[in-house]
């Protein structure tokens, strides 16, 4: 193998790993550290390289394994979400943060001596969690840390750890600003005709001219402008390529060629013979706003503006053309995505393998009320289940199946809703077409697509178009107007859930589950149902008095009384008013919220009539009063919402002491202590909907409690020992002891015999 500028660390970094030291690699972009540094980490045992982009932990896979002659899988590896290549003898595998975070949840990360995290000074969210937890678990020997633009020094303390430096090759840039007409920051508006004129001012005659540009809509719209207008062989780069394509791209090419790239070239892969840049200053980043997931476009740091040019200097003296003015102020670094992101793309695999992320190591903590969010949303999947008398909860038995999909938390929770149901193949499809790195269906398609879409979903909304559009061939797909790359994703993921789940094709309906759809839809994301308001020609849908999201005029949902979201973009008007659009919805009705019992739940009054629990209710989307309902409680949700209010504090003290009896009840058949099966007033709501509950008004406590629960007496209440007696209080949901010493002498019981499970606190 040639001589790289890492190549002068070697020997130190061999001696640190082999005290079991942990290590902060401080080194340019393609100086060789994601290829080399892996394999002397293989002196220590096998090798989990965590890599923040798929495109990267592919190509770098697949240039290690080729680089050790070996074929992919057999010493060298790779897992992503959708692609995995891997077996018994690999020894090298590089993944991205998700399946990192599942492989440190299941424990599967054990089994790699060394976890490195490449390109770290991206602080990406999901990586700054694996190193929380790595820390919270003792493991920072483990940690070798990757980087271009971080100040080492912080992290290398927080890891208790070395810091190695190594220089890169480099030769001078000149930068130069083109900026745009009216404006001095990154500015979006005309980017083909400006890069057509950047590239015309480089006036290149051979090798590669990077143009990094926002995303892949913009690298379609400049192909298409250039083609025929400039010299030179125009080549896209992007996440969602196929390998084959990301690696033609990456090999070395004879003559110029112009490379059309997202910010996945800035540090994450190395284009050979880069002699020009030309930087638009822009990029765009997955933002969550009223629990919607979006990309939104917005200007570079300059620590981002910096490696960008810096890659124009690696093979001779280059250039790099800015197209913003000299005298905008960027940001110096890039906010860390764990202050910003949506907790729920990482923290399930945290909550599974019992890490607590308020008590968790963090470099920087993340929003408490973002994990807050995030814990609501789990619940409603039914993926974690709140201790209401602890103040804390646990993750259920689906979470834990959750983790080992290769969905988002919380779509995975959407599919595991439909279990054993009719609705779970088109639950799969769904979240396979929402999962997709980009939108599957193209915003303004044409007359004939738009009528193929009809065709399609037969009368049906754009929920149904895309439950049924990955089951078509290629050709019919892009007649109806398809993005190729992500309904090939889409299509990818899609088998492999079918696979995961045990389903086929055959033995399904053949109408879309649509209730049973929007009723997951909405407990994924209730802020996703909105009310129309506006006048015609003028329809938006809100959410209370908050922002609105704008209807597409592709839908095929058209413009319903209510609208659930299923995806958005961010986007301007042509006068430059920002807006969120919905690129596809699920229309409903009022009457269908309270059929579905969709919306928040609202209980007015609650008391006990003579034929038990009567309730006034209403459900409401923001302000607005969509369903409304009195009398006889006979809905589990709002019996749960119901029996607490109708009850005084005393009765309620009741209520807990009959679960409680009930829970020891529940330990004596489990053979020991067990968590309990659900809390007190779920629990009591079910009591009273089987009608266990006759006269609550006229009861005393001991014959309420004698209704409600068996058990009384399982475990002794007090203790004696000599002269010493003590009342013992059973914590049936932590199966913990307190002895409370009510004559003799202190200290705790000798001689007390605890139930299996059990112990004194």
């Amino acid at each position: 193998m040639s001589t790289l500028p890492v190549d002068t660390i070697e020997s130190d970094f061999r001696q640190i790993r082999s005290r079991q030291g942990a290590v902060v690699v401080a080194s340019p972009t393609g100086s060789g550290k994601s290829t080399r540094i892996p394999l002397w980490a293989l002196d220590q045992g096998k090798v989990l390289v965590v890599e923040p982009r798929r495109i990267a932990a592919r190509s770098l896979g697949l240039h290690v394994a080729a680089q050790t002659n070996t074929a992919p899988g057999e010493l060298v590896g790779w897992a992503v979400r959708d692609d995995v290549v891997r077996r018994e003898s690999t020894r090298v595998l590089f993944c991205t943060p998700g399946v990192a975070l599942g492989m440190l949840g299941s424990g599967e990360a054990d089994d790699y001596s060394t976890w490195i995290l490449d390109e770290f000074h991206e602080r990406r969210a999901d990586v700054d969690a694996f190193l929380a937890f790595a820390r919270s678990r003792g493991q920072e020997k483990r940690i070798v840390v990757l980087s271009a633009t971080i100040a080492a020094m912080p992290v290398a303390q927080a890891l208790n750890g070395v810091v190695l430096e190594a220089t890169g090759r480099t030769f001078p840039v000149t930068i130069e600003h083109l900026a745009p007409s009216g404006g001095s920051l990154p500015d979006p508006s005309a980017l083909p005709l400006r890069t057509e004129s950047a590239l015309r001012r480089l006036d290149a005659s051979e090798g590669t001219v990077l143009v990094f540009l926002p995303g892949m809509s913009e690298i379609d719209e400049c192909q298409a402008w250039l083609a025929g207008r400039v010299a030179g062989r125009i080549e896209k780069l992007h996440g969602t390529l196929a390998l084959s394509e990301q690696q033609r791209v990456l090999a070395p090419y004879d003559g110029l060629r112009i490379v059309l790239t997202t910010n996945v070239a800035e540090s994450a892969l190395t284009v050979p013979d880069v002699v020009a840049v030309v930087d638009s200053g822009l990029e765009r980043r997955i933002e969550r706003a009223s629990g919607f997931a979006r990309l939104e476009l917005g200007a570079i740091s300059q620590a981002s503006a910096d490696q960008r040019a810096g890659r124009a200097g690696r093979v001779r003296p280059g250039r790099c053309l800015r197209l913003w003015a000299q005298s905008a102020r960027l940001e110096a670094h890039p906010r860390p995505s764990i202050q910003v992101d949506d907790p729920r793309d990482w923290l399930l695999p945290l909550l599974v393998a019992g890490a607590d992320p308020r008590t968790l190591p963090w470099l920087d903590r993340p929003r408490a009320d973002g994990v807050r969010e995030a814990l609501e949303a789990f619940d409603r999947l039914g993926l974690w289940e709140e201790d209401l008398w602890a103040g804390s909860g646990k993750p259920t038995d689906l979470a834990k199946r959750a983790t080992r999909l290769p969905l988002p938390a919380d779509l995975a929770g959407f599919c595991l809703q439909h279990l054993d149901k009719p609705s779970l193949r088109d639950a799969l499809a769904l979240a396979s077409c929402l999962s997709s790195s980009r939108p599957v269906l193209r915003s303004k398609p044409s007359e004939q697509a738009m009528d193929a879409r009809h065709d399609l979903a037969r009368g049906g909304g754009d929920e149904t178009l895309l439950c049924r559009i990955l089951d078509v061939p290629a050709d019919h797909a892009l007649v109806c107007g398809v993005h190729p790359p992500a309904w090939r994703e889409a299509c990818r993921m899609a088998a492999r859930l079918r696979e995961a789940f045990g389903i086929s094709a055959d033995g399904w309906p053949r109408d879309v589950q649509v209730d049973a759809l929007a009723r997951s839809l909405w407990c994924l994301e209730p802020r996703a149902l909105r009310r129309r308001r506006g006048p015609p020609g003028k329809e938006e849908y809100a959410l209370g008095e908050g922002a609105a999201l704008w209807p597409s005029r592709d839908s095929l949902t058209g413009l319903p009384e209510l609208a659930l979201a299923l995806s958005v973009h961010g986007g301007r008007t042509a006068r430059g008013d920002a807006r969120v659009w919905m690129d596809a919805s699920l229309g409903l009705s009022s009457s269908d919220c309270a059929r579905l019992g969709l919306g928040r739940l609202e209980v007015l009054r609650s008391n006990w009539g003579p034929d038990g629990l009567i309730a006034k209710w209403n459900r409401r989307v923001g302000k607005e009063v969509v369903a409304s309902g009195e009398g006889p409680v006979t809905d589990f949700e709002v019996a749960r919402a119901s029996v607490w209010i109708a009850l005084d504090a005393n009765q309620r003290g009741i209520v807990q002491q009959a679960w409680e009896h009930q829970v020891q009840a529940w330990c004596v058949q489990q053979g020991g202590w067990a968590p309990p099966p659900q809390m007190p007033e779920a629990w009591f709501a079910q009591q009273v909907l089987r009608g266990d509950v006759q006269d609550w008004r006229l009861a005393d406590k001991a014959q309420v409690l004698s209704e409600l629960s068996q058990s009384q007496g399982v475990y002794p209440a007090r203790h004696t020992e000599g002269a010493r007696r003590w009342e013992l209080v059973w914590d049936v949901r932590k199966g913990k002891v307190r002895p409370r010493l009510q004559e003799g002498k202190p200290g705790k019981p000798t001689t007390l015999t605890l139930p299996a499970g059990w112990s004194l606190s």
